[in-house]
């Protein structure tokens, strides 16, 4: 294995010192400070940082274990065995699982281990080629791959299920090789062949060279790619780094750092870190990966891998063949504004929203500020501490306020823009009238509403015409007009409604009134009076039947003389409109008469 890292120091002392610029460009990422720890063993192996857990892994090869250590304190949490020389090491983003090759002995078939995150035990092993190196682990974390230092194939596992890892066919390669790097569209591999001076790039299914890459590449361990899709080369045995396009297999450029081992970025800083074990006693060299500008190196004793936290901005190196971890942590400044508020126009009552951010590697408070006299003077909004400020039910008289953001860390503050709120008036819509019809003397209604921005008046307009010409109703500005007597001269008339706002006028349809008249109808010519039905007299008592002689023949002509009574009883209860009080009085005088007849005849009799 000592041929993979076989470096000529004398030569790279000499060839650093004429490369490394006199001044450090001044580009966007962070200046960094480094700290170191020393692990309980030698290290010699790769680097790994799980952000979800808040540990880095460190691969002991010469010490058989895995080092796991807090990103945040730094403290030693765990040491996981690992039998057979742990060389390089890479985690499974979403479950944690460490994926470990062992590169065992030179010319030795080595193996894959898989390492349970929360138990920090072997769950399995899998056989690898002779003396296998990088691990590289796919954008979507369903394959992996192995270079073989002393086998001309990868080996090649199927990692859909972390917890159990299958091997798939090896892929035959032209080289053996230490690790290669997934292409950005992920159908090709670029490929570090053992010591050769020279990078392929292979497909990803069949393992066929479809090209080589042109330039200098002495020994070459890694291709890192970048945001813009060029990517660096690091070349143990180079001058100078190269800075390459892949997709053409051409270097555009060169970094000025010779015998350069690997790299890692931390995206959300445009920074770029790059080990070299022999600037010095070993640096991490800082590249602008927007720029691909050198703006700062930093002491780290022989880095050699390296890995970096994005959610702590650290980075973490080992040293090739001590117990050296250099930590770099990017030192503290203020913030910075990322995006200012921009303005806002909206309507009567709607709601606005601003939003604003900051760039800041220490935690960063935000405090909404508002001005209501065009900047002026400032006052915190209350409660409003987010990346975002929402003003609702927004009125006209907010128009022209004035927002912004204030960002504060450990270090500083930074205020940004200011953005202007506009408030506009919403345009009035309007219920119209509906036609109205009353007789004449009632009184007469007409009502027309509207919404819209406030405040809105409302003037009442009349027409006699048919709506020709209009005329303002003095003092008719209320939502309801009301027409008192209505006059039969105003049938016909129309009436609308004009409403103001602040966004302009807007009048309703007319609206009708009919007024109707009465013809007045004479009364009928009084008729004769009628008797009422006339009501007995209770001291009007009628005759007693007349007494019969029990021994005495039935008198014929007495019952004849009764039989009307009963008739001028009937005609008197039928209250028939004909019968007066004289006929009823001639009756009585009948039936008296039969009485006094029927003594008579009684008399003679005896």
């Amino acid at each position: 294995m000592t041929r993979l890292f076989g470096v000529i120091v004398a030569t790279s002392v000499a060839l650093v010192s004429a490369l490394i610029p006199a001044a450090i460009a001044n580009a966007a990422p962070p200046s960094y400070t480094s700290s170191s720890i020393t692990a309980p063993g030698n290290l010699g192996g790769g680097v790994a940082v799980d952000s979800s857990r808040g540990l880095v892994y460190f691969a002991a090869r010469f010490s058989n274990a895995i080092y796991a250590y807090d990103t945040t304190t730094l403290a030693l949490v765990a040491t996981i065995p690992v039998p057979n020389q742990p060389i390089d090491i890479k985690v499974h983003p979403t479950t944690g699982h460490l994926f470990v090759s062992q590169y065992t002995e030179n010319s030795t078939q080595g193996s894959l281990s898989v390492i349970d995150p929360d138990t920090r035990s072997i769950i399995s092993t899998l056989p690898t080629g002779l003396s296998p190196v990088g691990v590289t682990l796919s954008k979507d974390n369903t394959r992996l791959w192995v270079g073989n230092y002393s086998s001309p194939f990868l080996s090649v596992f199927d990692t859909t299920d972390p917890t159990a890892v299958t091997a798939l066919p090896n892929l035959p390669v032209a080289n053996s090789a230490e690790r290669v790097t997934e292409a950005p569209d992920g159908t090709h591999l670029y490929l570090m062949p053992s010591s050769a001076n020279k990078i392929l790039t292979v497909d990803r299914t069949s393992g066929a060279t479809t090209a080589t890459w042109t330039g200098t590449y002495g020994s070459p361990h890694q291709v890192e790619i970048l945001p813009d899709g060029l990517g660096v080369a690091t070349v143990q045995l180079g001058s100078q780094t190269p800075v390459v396009d892949p997709a053409a297999g051409t270097t555009v450029s060169n970094l000025a750092i010779a015998n350069s081992y690997y790299a890692s970025q931390d995206q959300s800083q445009d920074a770029l870190f790059i080990t070299a074990p022999w600037i010095s006693g070993g640096s991490v060299v800082v590249v602008d990966s927007a720029s691909k500008q050198i703006i700062q190196t930093v002491p780290a004793s022989l880095a050699f891998t390296i890995a970096t936290d994005p959610v702590t901005h650290r980075t973490f190196t080992a040293g090739i063949n001590n117990r050296a971890i250099t930590v770099l942590q990017p030192r503290a400044v203020a913030p910075t504004v990322a995006q200012d508020p921009l303005d806002q126009t909206v309507s009567d009552g709607d709601t606005a929203t601003f939003t604003a951010a900051a760039n800041s590697l220490d935690p960063v408070t935000t405090q909404w500020q508002r001005s209501s006299d065009n900047g002026t003077s400032w006052d915190d909004v209350s409660g409003e501490t987010g990346d975002s400020l929402t003003v609702a039910d927004t009125t006209l008289d907010m128009s022209g306020y004035l927002y912004r953001a204030v960002f504060t860390n450990s270090v500083g503050s930074v205020t940004t823009a200011q953005a202007a709120l506009t408030v506009v008036p919403v345009p009035l819509t309007v219920t119209s009238p509906i036609d109205v019809t009353v007789a004449e003397g009632e009184t007469a209604e007409f009502t027309s509403t509207e919404t819209g921005s406030g405040p809105a008046t409302v003037q009442w307009q009349s027409s006699s015409d048919g709506g020709d010409t209009w005329s303002d109703l003095a003092g008719s500005t209320e939502t309801t007009i009301t027409i008192e007597h209505a006059d039969y001269s105003a049938t016909g008339s129309r009436y609308r409604a004009v409403f103001t706002n602040p966004a302009g006028q807007a009048t309703s349809d007319p609206a009708t009134l009919t007024v109707t008249r009465t013809t007045p109808t004479p009364d009928p010519t009084p008729g004769p009076t009628q008797d009422p039905k006339p009501t007995p007299d209770p001291s009007t008592t009628p005759d007693p039947e007349p007494k019969v002689d029990p021994g005495a023949t039935p008198n014929t002509v007495n019952e004849q003389a009764q039989a009307p009574t009963d008739s001028a009883t009937k005609l008197a209860t039928t209250g028939a409109p004909a019968l007066s009080a004289g006929l009823a009085l001639g009756a009585l005088f009948l039936l008296g008469g039969a009485v006094v007849l029927s003594r008579s005849v009684r008399a003679r009799r005896s």
